[in-house]
């Protein structure tokens, strides 16, 4: 990707847009040619052939995605997010099946909670000795107030 393929990316279509229908290899290869100098050093950081690369048939599309992304490190912080979405879903409940029940146990934990919700978190507040709050104390306070005092 040249300077001027950047510069010539459009402005209005995102990289979600662009990225429609291309393959995992290429979503990967985008996602590399993020941090990459060259598309060259995509290519093997994803341990793919250059020409592999360069015979796509969408790779300008490919490569307005990478100008997209690049001209907006949100968006591209959250693109590289969304890409390890899966495989951090797959590691989560690989720990289900550890032979350390703890570890085991607590993916079982953040599975449920994450699907079901938390478990509600009882608090029970309470004055001295365990009694009711003395709210009537707070109140008899605020009322001593005049409206100058405030």
């Amino acid at each position: 990707m040249t300077e001027n393929d950047a510069q010539s990316a459009p402005q209005c279509a995102t990289a979600q847009e662009l990225l429609k229908g291309a393959t995992p290899e290429q979503r990967k290869w985008v996602m590399a040619r993020i941090a990459a100098t060259s598309d060259l050093a995509a290519a093997r950081i994803i341990g793919m052939d250059r020409h592999t690369v360069a015979r796509w048939s969408n790779k300008n599309k490919l490569d307005q995605a990478v100008a997209a992304l690049l001209a907006e490190p949100q968006s591209a912080a959250l693109a590289i997010i969304q890409e390890a979405v899966t495989e951090a879903a797959r590691l989560k409940v690989a720990g289900l099946k550890s032979r350390k029940e703890p570890i085991a146990q607590a993916a079982a934990t953040e599975i449920l909670d994450r699907v079901l919700g938390k478990a509600l978190q009882q608090t029970q507040v309470s004055g001295p000795g365990g009694g009711a709050l003395p709210v009537e104390v707070i109140v008899k306070k605020l009322r001593n107030v005049s409206s100058d005092d405030v």
